[in-house]
């Protein structure tokens, strides 16, 4: 069964909040309590960092491996300094 990022849903709003179940890259590791999913990142970072032509902040706040239920990501564009 060829699961890619598993079921993603997205939130739209200031900050991107985007839900993975199923997670592929860590649904099967065990329980850490740290974040795991760093080809999902990567992934979402380079997608919106295109989309928005401009450095976005991608941060992993729920993960199985944390004992959670499902992945959740926040995308965030970033403000640069320009001082």
């Amino acid at each position: 069964k060829n699961k890619g990022l598993g079921r993603v849903s997205f939130e739209i709003g200031d900050i991107i909040k985007i839900t993975s179940k199923d997670c592929f890259e860590c649904e099967l590791l065990p329980k850490t309590g740290k974040p795991a999913c760093f080809l999902d990142t990567g992934i979402f970072e380079a997608l919106f960092s295109e989309y928005f032509n401009s450095p976005v902040s991608v941060i992993e706040i729920q993960c199985y491996t944390m004992g959670d239920g499902k992945c959740v990501f926040e995308v965030e564009p970033l403000t640069l300094n320009t001082n």
